[in-house]
């Protein structure tokens, strides 16, 4: 048995002997630059193409079968002009003859200089490698792979890629564009299966539609396990600078950066730390893991946003300049969040929000993307809103003389179709919030939506020492959406609050308000017209600031009918019991019939209509001043408030007048009724900031004859203000 062993190597070691000397003795004797001419002739042949050899081509067998070209060029197809398709003026590759034996490919190193690939469309939809591509043809079914005979799959490795300076350019006449990926560098260590190898590929990109130019690094640490489907990369690093009218802002610095970076295929897994990304003065870290990748991917991972300025960023993508009331506002924004994603479903487990000084956090999802059902749970510690509005402007104020007309806007203001489709449950909870002004707290809101209803319930807060409840719902269910509201006011101080919305503390007193309205439609003029409800308000253990009602009463009344000046000063004060009022809401028009005012120096009672459809309003004031300590039935100022509702006119109701003086319930005609008038116009413009002009603490009322109905102005733009 050995003997026959001993034969049979020695019998293998000639072999292969005989094997290298062959291949040694073809090397040495084949010279394959003899042989251009005729490949040039047999590709002129096959593709009607020109090739051209600029160098030389040499060729080894043993212990490497490999190939170094010296430069070659492959003419363009006919019709794409001149430039040849593929040039390049040197390439090397080499595969290790035995191990091909055993199944293995060993591969040296592949190096590949001044590659230029120029491909083309026709307008005619032709590509300039059809031909070589065999486009049209019928190959029929491709032959499947033979089986391994080891049953293995191939194993492969390489000494490393080295190209430098290539070149690709795409030019596309049919849709009139072009690209080109210039200046391709790329450099690789030994590429062995499951060993790590350095890689650093740099290339710039350049666009005509859209206009873009960049300039890209990318480099790391490489792993690639084919036989176990493993694949991993460490110290990625993506540098980009990009310029052009594609890039916001017209420039960017970019960096995409990953500690580690990997994915085993066979478990269906992979994983991501290490995450940085910059670019705009932003800067995002984060890391995720995934899941399922192939059946249905899933993943989690968390990302925080380092703080920024919101304007300086809007500055460097090239947007309009933002302008908040507070300077500062937007200056430190940074955030953090905890995400998961599955095959239909999303959701932010942890999001932390910092604003400025404010603090939101949250959670949040989204389920069944096909008709999604989103949920929101948000608190927010304190939040300014009007720190991030628009600065007021020179003059501030909305545009006056604008009308919303009787049928307002006819666009749909309920966003029917968006409502049936919404799935929604959310909540927010607010510590301190300021708007307009005014300041709230503990403010609670839940909206939910299914199947066409919108609810808001409730929706609730704390101000000015007292409460607001209420609850609204748009039922878009039905083909006519019906909409409905409740909302009561509860012990509201009033003084405050018109202090913080307007500037002024025109009146003060204790406030409460309920609402029951309901309405159908989706537009102004339908929400107009089917307006109906209930109202109620009550305003009590009130004052009117800045004026004495009593004392100028008494001098209206010791005044009689002359002329004269009634004077006050600008600290008096004018206490009163109660304002109340009710209304009925139907078909869009609103009637009052029992305002009650009572004062120890005001009495007034009030009716009237609101027509919103119609955009009108009919409304008599009966106001009589009376002094505290005399028995006098008082002085009576009927006004009549009509016209349109943005434009109503004021005046004297000498009927109502006339009736009340024959009735013995006023005292006085003629310039005593202008003097009353011109009390009330003064406190009332003094308390709901008219132009009464103030000086030295004192305020002046002019007591003169009245001789027509006024339709603005004086005592009736006050009496206008004040009901």
């Amino acid at each position: 048995m050995n003997k026959w062993l001993k034969y049979g190597l020695l019998t293998l070691g000639v072999g292969v002997l005989l094997l290298v000397i062959g291949a040694v003795i073809f090397v040495s004797t084949f010279d394959p630059n003899q042989y251009k001419t005729q490949i040039a002739e047999a590709v002129k042949k096959a593709t009607g193409r020109d090739l051209a050899f600029q160098g030389d081509v040499k060729v080894s067998v043993f212990p490497w079968i490999g190939a170094d070209v010296g430069g070659v060029t492959l003419g363009n197809a006919p019709g794409f002009g001149d430039k040849p398709m593929v040039s390049f003026t040197s390439a090397k590759v080499r595969i290790k003859l035995l191990p091909l034996l055993s199944g293995s490919v060993e591969m040296g190193k592949v190096s590949l200089d001044n590659l230029t690939l120029n491909l083309a469309r026709a307008k005619d939809g032709r590509t300039n490698w059809d031909d070589l591509a065999g486009k049209g043809e019928d190959k029929g079914a491709a032959p499947a792979s033979a089986p391994s005979k080891s049953g293995g799959e191939l194993s492969l490795a390489v000494g490393g890629l080295a190209i430098t300076n290539a070149n690709i350019f795409w030019e596309d006449a049919k849709e009139g564009k072009s690209y080109a990926v210039r200046e391709v560098n790329l450099e690789t260590g030994a590429i062995d299966p499951g060993d790590p190898f350095d890689f650093k590929l740099a290339f710039a990109l350049d666009s005509t539609e859209p206009e873009l130019r960049t300039r890209n690094v990318l480099s790391g640490v490489a792993t690639l396990d084919t036989g176990a489907k493993r694949y991993a990369v460490k110290d990625f690093k993506l540098s980009v600078q990009a310029q052009g009218k594609a890039v916001p802002g017209g420039k960017v610095e970019a960096v995409l950066a990953a500690a580690q970076a990997q994915t085993d295929l066979k478990a269906q897994t992979g994983g991501l730390s290490g995450l940085v990304f910059t670019a705009y003065n932003l800067k995002v870290t984060g890391q995720a893991d995934a899941a399922k990748i192939l059946d249905g991917p899933e993943a989690s991972g968390q990302l925080e946003i380092a703080p920024f300025d919101v304007k300086e960023l809007l500055r460097s993508l090239g947007q309009a300049p933002l302008e908040t009331a507070d300077p500062e506002a937007l200056k430190q924004v940074s955030a953090k969040l905890s995400f998961k994603t599955a095959k239909d479903k999303a959701s932010v487990d942890k999001l932390l929000l910092k604003l400025d000084q404010t603090t939101l956090e949250a959670v949040a999802s989204i389920q069944n993307f096909a008709k999604p059902f989103y949920a929101l749970t948000a608190q927010v510690d304190s939040i300014d809103v009007d720190r991030y509005l628009p600065p007021k402007k020179q003059g501030g104020g909305s545009p006056s003389g604008q009308s919303s007309g009787a049928s307002g806007g006819s666009g749909e203001v309920i966003p029917v179709k968006v409502i049936r489709d919404l799935g929604l449950d959310a909540r927010l909870d607010v510590g301190k919030l300021k708007v307009s002004g005014l300041r709230l707290s503990d403010v609670k809101v839940r909206a939910q939506a299914k199947d066409g209803l919108l609810t808001v319930d409730p929706a609730e807060l704390l101000l000015y020492g007292g409460s607001l409840a209420s609850a609204l719902s748009i039922d878009c269910r039905p083909d006519t959406p019906h909409s409905a509201v409740r909302a009561t006011l509860s012990k509201v101080q009033l003084g405050p609050l018109l202090k913080d919305m307007s500037g002024k503390d025109n009146i003060d007193g204790n406030l409460n308000l309920k609402a029951d309205l309901r309405t159908t439609g989706a537009t102004v003029p339908a929400l107009k017209r089917g307006l109906g409800g209930n109202l109620a308000l009550d305003i009590h253990d009130g004052v009117f600031p800045g004026v004495d009602l009593e004392a100028m009463t008494k001098a209206v009344m010791s005044a009689g009918g002359k002329s004269g000046t009634v004077q006050g000063k600008s600290s008096d004060r004018t206490p009163f019991g109660s304002i109340t009022a009710t209304a009925v809401a139907a078909n869009g028009v609103i009637v009052n019939r029992d305002l009650d005012v009572r004062s120890p120096n005001v009495r007034a009672d009030g009716e009237g209509q609101v027509n919103l459809p119609a955009d009108s309003i009919d409304y008599l004031v009966r106001a009589r001043l009376v002094a505290a300590t005399s028995s006098d039935t008082g002085l009576l100022v009927p006004v009549r408030i009509k016209g349109s509702l943005s434009d109503p006119s004021f005046g004297v109701d000498l009927a109502e007048y006339f009736k009340g003086a024959a009735a013995g319930l006023v005292k006085g005609v003629g310039g005593a009724v202008q003097g009353v008038g011109g009390a009330i116009g003064g406190a009332v413009e003094g308390v709901f900031g008219g132009k009464k002009k103030e000086s030295s603490g004192t305020s002046t009322q002019q007591t003169q004859p009245q001789q027509e109905p006024k339709k603005k102005g004086g005592a009736l733009e006050g009496l206008k203000k004040l009901f």
